[in-house]
């Protein structure tokens, strides 16, 4: 895999680059309906599994995605026209991807409203600490908010993103800052089986992506940066 598709985009070769960072954070938003395993419920190669169960599975470190295989219609105009009589067995392979995610939370000591162009934390979880940081804040998206960012010109290793978050408060802001790094695919033995270091890069940061940078950000300089908004959790 070397790209991903837009929802309802016409298959083709000139999907644009921010076509498809829309189209990851449009999938990643969709993500939550899909249910997720544990690590230790993984199936192994070979066993039957439904269109319902989980291809992700995870423990309190990291997660698995787990690639399945079906066999293909031997008729499909007949077969798919028709699904109540073509049901397709779908199988575990042993091929996978793993994702990890580290983050550091840091307590806002200005700026954590939603209001201000610049937040300033401390550099560590104790707000008694006099070590201090600052960063300018994309948008002003108000109280009770989190704001995610990421600059899609800086990496952290293959597969490797970083993203930073606002979360938003009149009275407990925090701002977290995360490398997520998804891994290449474990066991694939051909070509199609592989998942570039691009896909995976912008699959790290999917969260922050709306398909284009920033021309001005709230210091008037153009820059590489995206971000969205979602409601507090």
């Amino acid at each position: 895999m070397t790209m991903v598709q837009p929802i309802g985009h016409a298959v083709s070769n000139s999907t644009s680059r921010s076509d498809e960072e829309y189209a990851y954070n449009i999938y990643g938003a969709m993500s939550p309906i899909n249910p997720t395993g544990t690590r230790d419920d993984e199936p192994f190669i070979g066993n039957l599994r439904l269109a319902s169960d989980p291809v992700i599975f995870c423990d309190k470190q990291e997660c698995d995605f787990i690639f399945l295989e079906a066999p293909v219609p031997s008729n499909p105009e007949i077969q798919l026209a028709d699904l109540a009589t073509w049901q397709p067995k779908i199988v575990a392979t042993d091929r996978k991807i793993r994702i990890s995610t580290t983050c550091n939370s840091y307590p806002v000591t200005s700026g954590g409203n939603g209001t201000a162009a610049e937040i300033t934390y401390h550099q560590s979880r104790s707000k008694d600490t006099g070590d201090q940081g600052k960063i300018r804040v994309i948008v002003a998206a108000g109280t009770g908010r989190t704001i995610f960012m990421t600059d899609t010109s800086i990496d952290c290793g293959p597969g490797c993103s970083l993203v930073t978050a606002l979360e938003t408060s009149v009275n407990d802001p925090w701002f977290d800052s995360c490398n997520t790094t998804v891994g290449p695919v474990a066991n694939a033995t051909m070509f199609e089986h592989r998942v570039s270091k691009y896909v995976r890069f912008l699959a790290g940061q999917a969260i922050a992506l709306q398909g284009y940078s920033l021309s001005s950000s709230t210091d008037g300089t153009s820059t590489n940066k995206q971000h969205q908004v979602y409601p507090a959790q």
